[in-house]
């Protein structure tokens, strides 16, 4: 039902419509239907859903990326300590088949020895990653007790 009304201006007629009890008004006085208001509101959602699943994706790229990182370097520093221990007790066998048991002797201490602070230093290490990222197993932040004594 329209109504007519004269406008205070210039006295034309305005006709105004009687308010939808289904509709809601916009900005300026747009009135829009549910169908309307889903038809501007339903794109931003999707978007908002769209950028959630990129950043959840990206974020588990990221720690994936970490993890790999991890990985790697463990990899290397097992590497390292393989090495390093091979190649002392290597030296050691060929001082004990040369019949020079007293540099056999050092050699193998100074192998464990250096074995000893890679091992150590791996674990120091890997305790302080732990308290920054948290994932400490035990909660004390201490570790395991036999490998703190090395």
């Amino acid at each position: 039902m329209l109504t007519a009304a004269s406008d205070a201006v210039g006295g034309a007629p305005v006709i105004r419509r009687p308010r939808l009890p289904w509709t809601l008004t916009a900005h300026a006085g747009i009135e829009l239907s549910p169908l309307g208001w889903a038809a501007q509101v339903i794109p931003l959602l999707l978007i908002g859903v769209l950028l959630g699943e990129v950043v959840d994706r990206f974020r588990q790229a990221e720690a994936e990326r970490r993890r790999l990182e991890a990985a790697a370097r463990s990899h290397r520093e097992a590497v390292e300590i393989n090495d390093t221990i091979v190649q002392g007790l290597t030296a050691a066998k060929w001082s004990l088949e040369a019949g020079d048991a007293g540099r056999a002797l050092d050699l193998m201490t100074e192998t464990l020895d250096l074995g000893h602070r890679l091992v150590s230093d791996l674990i120091r290490q890997a305790q302080i990653s732990e308290s920054w990222t948290g994932d400490q197993r035990d909660g004390r932040g201490s570790g395991n007790s036999s490998t703190q004594s090395m």
